[in-house]
């Protein structure tokens, strides 16, 4: 049947806008998992310690509605003179509905009121389940009295930093560690795309339930991953708000070859695993309609819901695609919170991210224990794998500059000593020479693939198949043994190789620069590629409206397995070049210029990750002073790649210590040391290992 015919008519559904109350005689009790009555113990124990503002993580399909929904009637009246009301924030209305509906059904003795939209709650109710988008408005929210409630529940509680959060919870005065009632985040994953801290809005975390603990626990299912190559480079797409910008980034996905592509991948691996209910995450709605046209026209009986989907056809859709109804449901991230479909057995990521949350919440729609499944295959169709699948919290998390690939303990140790080996490494660069070059016309070694002329009859398909978190652990230890190779051969390497990125490092050559890419080709070995590209112009820029992007087109050089042959590569090219310009000598001292550039830009990490103060700002401007002019080149190049760059953040830290959040992790290691030893820890002797081998996964 073709979603373009809609054939989906008008079916009558549950009208929420004419509830006033939900309640539920059900008296059957609901049995706790021993995790979850754990959950409950740690927030009312935080809250007899005085915390006021709890956060709890728990990875999806972990139960974490039915957790606060035992926990409410548990909540303690802090304050005598205070009301006796609960007030639960959610921002969709699945979520809304989910919450309500549960509450009801674990407190039959409970009145239950829904603030949303039309939906208009009486406050003579027990508890208000309201809806952020409603709240937020000024004329809504003053119809509430602050002092009738004695806690605040957050529901998916990550995006609680938002203005929208952050208005409401002010109104109500809970936005301090001093807030006058009791505000419970629970989320499955603690932690902002965007990299915004969390720690203004909670106090502390004091449950986590790691997705990876659960599906070693049995209690979601396993996973099995399978990669596709695809030939596409995600480098041209803009970023905005910390991940790709949308418009940029269906423009190159949404094309007949990778349409195409996934069409095939999805019929060969269904047949070979037996695929029943496949979840599709495409990039926007015409992307989603497309690829659903696509599948349609391939013989596949696919669906597609979005935002724009009216109420009654998404309703009827889900539940057609709940029963087996529906092969494929094609989405624009309408099911990456709140939406259970356990039946989900397979996963089509055909929208790469930058957000590790958002693929965290993507990947954990198909996790839910259902029937007789046993795992949920997981097929990257764009590259996604790499932005990791274990949440680290933002509250208690490594600086917001440092990328985590890791899915376990074991590989954030090895992340660790990862990034000791880069702080030595930074220390060798500093006795390097920074040359100030361009690049002239290099023509690339290697030509582009020649689009294949018929793509579905030539076309190989090349899957690597991982089994289970394990598996994987096992076959990422090997590629970490491999990193400490190459950061040795880089650190003795004549050439200045900043690092950029977790894969990527650069070598400036005025506006120009080399960029060595790592690429790993999973069932092949590491292939490294020397990359020649450029800052746009601010001229181009501004003529462009910004829309042509930060660099110019990226031409390739070498690609090798062998990095030394990359490397020879980048010498004899640099060689060549550097009779025409001079270099810059190490006793050099910086020019004023890059004084001014540097105390601005660096300025303003300052204020966001420190607690600012007239006293750090000098001293800031006195570790600038100290630098050579090719050590401070260095950083304005690294600063003008990306103000998210691991060097730019490392030598920050280098200048003024350990920033707020690293701070904070210090206090949670000195914390758990203590606990466990009944003695303080050096906190002087505690490193940049220590603390990754102390963070909670």
């Amino acid at each position: 049947m073709s979603k373009f015919l809609n054939p989906y008519g008008p079916r009558p559904w549950f009208h929420v806008s004419r509830i006033r109350y939900i309640s539920s005689t059900s008296s059957t009790p609901i049995k706790l998992r021993d995790y979850q009555i754990k959950a409950i113990d740690a927030v009312k124990s935080a809250i007899q310690r005085g915390v006021r503002r709890p956060a709890f993580v728990m990875a999806t399909g972990g139960g974490k509605t039915m957790v606060f929904s035992h926990l409410i009637p548990q909540l303690p009246q802090m304050d005598p003179q205070r009301g006796n009301k609960v007030l639960v924030l959610a921002h969709t209305e699945e979520l809304i509905k989910q919450a309500a509906e549960t509450i009801a059904r674990i407190n039959p003795s409970l009145k239950i009121e829904v603030d949303m939209r039309h939906m208009k709650p009486t406050f003579e109710g027990d508890i208000i389940v309201g809806s952020v988008p409603t709240l937020v408005r000024t004329v809504r929210l003053n119809k509430y009295n602050p002092k009738d409630f004695k806690a605040i529940v957050l529901d998916e509680c990550h995006h609680a930093s938002a203005s929208s959060w952050s208005k409401i919870l002010k109104y109500f005065n809970a936005d301090t560690p001093q807030s006058e009632v009791i505000v419970i985040g629970c989320t499955a994953t603690l932690e902002r795309s965007d990299g915004k801290s969390l720690g203004e809005v909670f106090d502390e975390i004091v449950f986590e339930r790691s997705l990876l603990t659960m599906v070693k626990n049995k209690e979601l299912v396993d996973v099995k991953f399978s990669s596709l190559k695809v030939d596409i480079d995600l480098s041209s797409v803009p970023t905005k708000n910390s991940d790709y910008e949308t418009v940029s980034l269906s423009n190159l996905i949404n094309s007949t070859e990778t349409n195409l592509l996934v069409a095939l991948s999805y019929r060969k691996l269904r047949e070979e695993y037996g695929f029943r209910s496949t979840l599709m995450f495409c990039v926007d709605i015409n992307h989603c309609k497309t690829l659903c046209g696509v599948l349609q026209r391939s013989g596949i009986n696919a669906q597609y819901v979005t935002g724009d989907t009216v109420k009654h056809e998404r309703r009827t859709i889900i539940e057609d695609f709940k029963n087996g109804k529906i092969d494929v449901l094609c989405n624009v991230l309408v099911f990456t919170e709140g939406t259970d479909i356990p039946n989900i057995d397979s996963l089509f990521l055909v929208r790469p991210t930058k957000s590790r949350p958002l693929l965290v919440q993507m990947i954990g729609r198909g996790l839910r224990l259902h029937g007789n499944k046993t795992h949920c295959h997981v097929v990257d169709i764009a590259g996604t794998r790499g932005t990791g699948i274990q949440s680290v919290p933002t509250l208690f998390s490594l600086p917001s500059d440092f990328k985590i690939h890791g899915k376990s303990y074991q590989e954030l140790q090895k992340e660790g000593e990862e990034y000791t080996l880069a702080q030595k490494e930074l220390e060798k660069q500093e006795q390097l020479e920074n040359e100030k070059l361009r690049l002239l016309d290099e023509q690339a070694t290697y030509s582009k693939m020649v689009q294949l002329n018929n793509l579905e009859n030539k076309l190989d398909l090349e899957f690597l198949t991982v089994d289970g978190f394990l598996a994987l652990e096992s076959k990422d230890m090997q590629d970490f043994k491999e990193f400490k190779q190459i950061h040795s051969t880089l650190a003795s390497h004549s050439l200045d190789w900043i690092r950029l990125e977790y894969n990527i490092w650069g070598h400036q050559i005025d506006e120009h620069f080399f960029l060595l890419e790592r690429i790993n080709l999973e069932h092949e070995n590491t292939l490294f590629k020397l990359w020649a590209t450029g800052f746009t112009s601010l001229q181009h820029r501004v003529a462009s409206n910004y829309k042509c992007g930060k660099f110019t087109t990226k031409t390739e050089v070498i690609s090798s397995y062998n990095l030394d042959t990359v490397l020879a590569k980048a010498s004899v090219l640099r060689n060549e070049i550097q009779t025409t310009f001079g270099r810059l000598r190490d006793s050099s001292p910086l020019t004023a210029k890059q004084s001014n550039y540097l105390e601005s830009k660096l300025g303003i990490k300052l204020k966001q990750y420190y607690d600012n103060s007239p006293e750090l700002q000098g001293k800031l401007k006195e570790e600038i002073s100290k630098l050579t002019r090719r050590k401070a080149a260095n950083l304005i190049f690294a600063q003008k790649y990306s103000s998210k760059a691991l060097f730019v953040g490392w030598e920050l830290q280098k200048m003024l210590g350990s920033n707020k959040r690293t701070r904070k992790t210090i206090k949670k290691i000195v914390k758990s040391e203590t606990l466990a030893s009944k003695h303080l820890p050096n906190i002087s002797n505690i490193t940049p290992l220590h603390i990754f081998q102390h963070t909670s996964i």
